[in-house]
């Protein structure tokens, strides 16, 4: 796209969007302390719902989840040791 082609809408669709992504990434660098714990929490359950899923197979599902939970929670402490 040409400079001299923009239109004035165009132009202020860019500048929006381009204030928009500064706007988000700012609020969340700033906000981020509160949000990493959601953070990590969404990547771990994305992580272990297959386990889960292949246990609810041949297992009740509440106990699939525990039987995953229990598994998981005295690992977790060695994978975030320094």
């Amino acid at each position: 796209m040409r400079l001299r082609s923009l239109t004035p809408s165009q132009l202020t669709r860019i500048v929006m969007l381009t204030g928009l992504i500064i706007l988000l990434g700012w609020l969340a660098l700033s906000t981020w302390p509160a949000l990493a714990p959601f953070a990590v929490g969404a990547v771990v359950a994305y992580a272990l719902l297959p386990v889960a899923n292949w246990l609810d197979s041949f297992l009740p599902r509440t106990v699939a989840i525990l039987l995953t939970l229990g598994v998981h929670w005295p690992v977790w402490p060695f994978l975030c040791w320094n």
